[in-house]
């Protein structure tokens, strides 16, 4: 019992050391645009991309600075009834092919989006999903 007692307090010990980092200096709050249920991908060169939803907006900023500094937010789409609420809003990627985006409505049909070599975003599928799956999901 005494040894599960040690064993305890040394994890909670080492847990509250690693856990206490002194932060930076240099940091400050900002504010990158007005819209709920962000999400973040880092690419293979280590550039931010962020997605999220304003009204029925899906938008994109990124980042090349580690998240010093991000892009002007551009619309990707809009999506009537687009889902950004109880972490359903826009998801992101990014893979060695590239950046790609989905996102949900409420009528549950599911929109894919890729960021073409010129940098402007496309659709690229839409999934409808039967009556009887979009009332049991929202």
């Amino acid at each position: 019992m005494k040894l599960k007692n040690i064993f305890a307090a040394i994890t909670c010990i080492s847990i509250f050391v690693a856990c206490k980092e002194s932060k930076p200096t240099d940091v400050t709050e900002k504010i990158i645009a007005a819209g709920q249920m962000p999400a973040i991908a880092k690419d293979a060169s280590n550039n931010i991309q962020l997605v999220y939803g304003s009204g029925d907006s899906i938008m994109y900023a990124s980042s090349n600075d580690k998240g010093i500094s991000f892009s002007v937010p551009v619309l990707v789409d809009t999506l009537n009834g687009l889902v950004a609420s109880a972490t359903r809003g826009p998801q992101i990627t990014a893979t060695n092919n590239g950046i790609a985006i989905i996102a949900v409505n409420n009528e549950g049909n599911i929109f894919s989006y890729y960021k073409n070599e010129t940098g402007k975003w496309m659709k690229a599928a839409k999934i409808m999903m039967p009556t009887q799956l979009i009332r049991k999901a929202f």
